[in-house]
């Protein structure tokens, strides 16, 4: 969806944690990181109950390099939801970047079903997931 439409929407209820959240993802797109991590912000305050809508805002603050803030958002995302595999992985990639490599690969791993090899390679699935997160 455009951001004309988004916005659109936007005007017309502004109290849609989706729509934020969809503008959010649009502006990531963009790789408008700030503003997008605004309104993953603005989402989470009228939905904090949403895993997902945690795993971007610590996928913005990732890329805003602010590593300490998006691993306490996988925190909150893994309260809601201990086996999100979205939330592990970008757990691990927060724990990486601050240099806690074990904690990191532990993440990492939960993320890939605590070391159960469902298919050939578990690290396509990996792929798979972090994938879909870039793209929103």
């Amino acid at each position: 969806m455009s951001l004309i439409k988004i916005d659109q929407a936007l005007a017309v209820n502004p109290a849609s944690s989706k729509t934020w959240y969809e503008r959010g993802c649009a502006l990531a797109d963009a790789e408008n990181y700030t503003e997008a991590l605004v309104n993953f912000n603005q989402a989470l305050m009228l939905q904090p109950s949403d895993a997902k809508i945690w795993v971007f805002q610590s996928v913005m603050l990732i890329h805003l390099e602010r590593y300490s803030e998006a691993l306490k958002s996988c925190d909150r995302a893994l309260a809601i939801n201990p086996k999100d595999a979205e939330a592990l992985l970008f757990r691990g990639v927060a724990l990486q970047r601050l240099g806690h490599y074990r904690m990191a690969y532990t993440s990492y791993e939960d993320a890939l079903g605590k070391g159960q090899q469902s298919s050939r390679n578990p690290w396509q699935n990996l792929k798979k997931i972090w994938n879909a997160i870039i793209v929103c």
